[in-house]
């Protein structure tokens, strides 16, 4: 499930995905003052079943309704892709490290170590996709990082939002990767804090 919607608004905005009338995921921008575009993501693997209702919320009304910048798509993952399909959630962190302890969905692909560290247990390209935020207590720009570590070197993927506002900003990536068995991505928050569900 992919979407991206913008707000324009110069306070708090959010994002919401309902499954069946019930808050599935969140999205939110922290902000304070004049107006502000602000995008907001989803890109989500869940188990859906027939007649399951799917929706979409914006807090605010000044949403952004423009063709280009709006996006709905669904694909249902082909039965013989599921076992490659591994999907975890966060509800801590240390070091600045997320620390990958609740299993959505598990695989034989991957091994979660350290904690923190999600290994691959065999070659391949990998598409690696992931939505967290950060929580930090002052104003300015707000920075996440992706850890794609090869060969032993980490090769890091940024996303930076920038806020007169304290508090969330949700970051968002979705990337390629060529690994080889023992490889591994990691989720830092670079100092600026991390929601913790």
């Amino acid at each position: 499930i992919t979407f991206r919607a913008c707000i324009n608004h110069s306070s708090t905005a959010y994002a919401y995905m309902y499954i069946n009338g019930s808050i599935d995921s969140r999205c939110y921008h922290y902000e304070n003052g004049s107006n502000t575009m602000k995008s907001y993501y989803f890109n989500e693997i869940r188990q859906l079943s027939s007649g399951q209702k799917l929706q979409f919320l914006l807090s605010q009304t000044s949403m952004h309704n423009e063709t280009p910048t709006t996006y709905l798509c669904i694909e249902r993952i082909p039965d013989a892709v599921l076992p490659s399909v591994g999907v975890w959630k966060s509800s801590t962190s240390s070091s600045n490290y997320r620390h990958w302890n609740s299993v959505v969905k598990s695989s034989d692909d991957y091994a979660v170590k350290s904690n923190y560290n999600l290994a691959v247990n065999r070659g391949g390209l990998y598409r690696v996709s992931a939505r967290v935020h950060s929580n930090h207590s002052s104003a300015g720009n707000r920075q996440m990082c992706l850890y794609e570590n090869r060969n032993g070197s980490n090769h890091s993927y940024q996303s930076y939002q920038a806020s007169n506002h304290t508090n969330f900003q949700c970051h968002m990536f979705d990337v390629i990767c060529s690994f080889k068995k023992d490889d591994y991505v990691s989720v830092n928050d670079a100092g600026y804090g991390t929601v913790s569900n």
